[in-house]
């Protein structure tokens, strides 16, 4: 009997006629002496631009800079000649959001200390049963007595299209860490409402955490772009165009 024995096929080594160096010497080297062309913050600036934290910041196809604050949980609009020219206010903490958060720690709280002890003699598992049980009372007392920050102070990232709107991501605790549709698996950090405002600094409205991500890329007319990936996990590109009142 002649048996047979699979082989990996061998896949030659594609060379791309791009001109990229391989060795050091071969690198053309580039100047940093870039040509400054405005300048906000130090000693003597307004009172927008008292910095004492970095934060993100995008240009819009206009030259805008949107800069995030993150000390005064704000975004600052500054024009092509660096002067201000609008700020846009954080959203308010209401009082259903701030129900809506302290339930949802309260519920990762009782996910947490809410395991079974098994696998040990009746007094051990007793005695760490009352453990968790009082770990996880004052855990929810000190949830449920905390009070919190007037406004949402966590911008998670920023990005401005090529007509001007700014897309704004919140960090939600309540979500992540589950499947979404389109194949994405992220994390709180990843994931949050997307607050939408137009080229004027004004609030068009607000995408709800549990959907889509911030596209990867913005394009001319409306056009976005989101790596996604199916039920087996197979990448693929996909191109989608954004309702009229998020494009001009």
């Amino acid at each position: 009997m002649t048996r047979t024995r699979a082989t990996t096929p061998i896949i030659p080594f594609l060379l791309l006629p791009l001109p990229i160096p391989l060795l050091a010497a071969q690198d053309t080297p580039l100047s940093w002496d870039f040509d400054e062309v405005w300048r906000a913050g130090g000693l003597s600036a307004p009172e927008w631009a008292e910095f004492t934290r970095s934060g993100e910041f995008a240009f819009d196809g206009g030259g805008n800079l949107y800069v995030v604050d993150p000390e005064a949980l704000h975004i600052v609009k500054v024009g092509p000649d660096g002067s201000l020219v609008a700020t846009i206010a954080p959203q308010p903490v209401t009082r259903a959001l701030e129900s809506r958060l302290r339930d949802a720690m309260l519920r990762d709280v009782d996910r947490q200390f809410g395991v079974e002890v098994t696998g040990r003699s009746p007094d051990v598992a007793r005695a760490m049963a009352n453990r968790l049980s009082a770990a996880r009372a004052a855990a929810r007392a000190t949830i449920e007595s905390g009070t919190f920050h007037p406004e949402i102070p966590v911008i998670g990232e920023i990005r401005t299209t090529p007509d001007g709107f700014v897309w704004v991501r919140r960090q939600d605790p309540e979500f992540g860490s589950q499947r979404r549709p389109g194949g994405y698996t992220r994390t709180a950090d990843e994931d949050g409402p997307i607050d939408v405002f137009d080229p004027d600094g004004n609030y068009v409205g607000t995408f709800p955490a549990g959907g889509r991500r911030m596209p990867g890329a913005f394009g001319p007319g409306g056009l976005v772009a989101y790596w996604e990936t199916d039920d087996l996990d197979i990448l693929s590109v996909a191109v989608y165009r954004l309702p009229e009142n998020l494009r001009r």
